[in-house]
């Protein structure tokens, strides 16, 4: 499998790959990229290839996830139970059923240490720690402390629905709870 990989990766160093889209298709079988011809760029070799997100796209082989640059070569070979898609060059992402947060090369960020961990919005993520909710920012530091049954991501005002007890609330990224969403129509 590797060696497939790195024939293509080879071929595709001699071409301008900024003029090249690469899409993902499955052959059946496997999946791979084609470019907008419809020629097989990168051998359909993986269980599920993502869209390229810029010069890398997420695959995964085996129920493992890993990240592949555009010429198919890895840049972090399948080890991952799951990465989300990259926002702003950082995606969640599962080892070893804990969650943490990866760069664009695969290195951690944020270290896998959490039970659950959804995407940022606002620069806040809802993390799970010994069974409650609460949020982290960018750099990993808990900002509003795990007390919430189950935490959502923020919506597009800076609120988010919070379980507290038997009680559904909204909050803003400062941790205030709202009986109702303060922008409801």
């Amino acid at each position: 499998m590797a060696t497939t990989v790195l024939t293509v990766a080879n071929t595709l160093q001699k071409l301008n790959m900024e003029e090249i889209k690469l899409i993902p298709k499955w052959n059946g079988q496997k999946e791979g990229y084609i470019d907008e011809k419809g020629n097989w760029v990168i051998d359909p070799i993986f269980d599920t290839a993502c869209h390229f997100e810029g010069d890398i796209a997420r695959v995964e082989v085996g129920e493992k996830w890993g990240i592949i640059n555009q010429y198919g070569g890895w840049i972090l070979r399948s080890s991952f139970y799951s990465i989300f898609p990259f926002d702003e060059a950082l995606a969640v992402a599962c080892r070893y059923k804990k969650w943490g947060v990866i760069d664009k090369s695969g290195e951690w960020v944020i270290h896998p240490k959490f039970d659950d961990l959804d995407s940022f919005s606002f620069g806040l993520a809802p993390v799970l720690v010994n069974g409650y909710y609460g949020y982290i920012d960018k750099s990993g530091s808990m900002v509003i402390e795990p007390q919430f049954n189950t935490a959502f991501s923020f919506d597009e005002h800076g609120y988010a629905r919070v379980d507290y007890g038997s009680e559904t609330y909204w909050i803003n990224r400062e941790g205030t709870l709202y009986e109702e969403h303060p922008h409801k129509c």
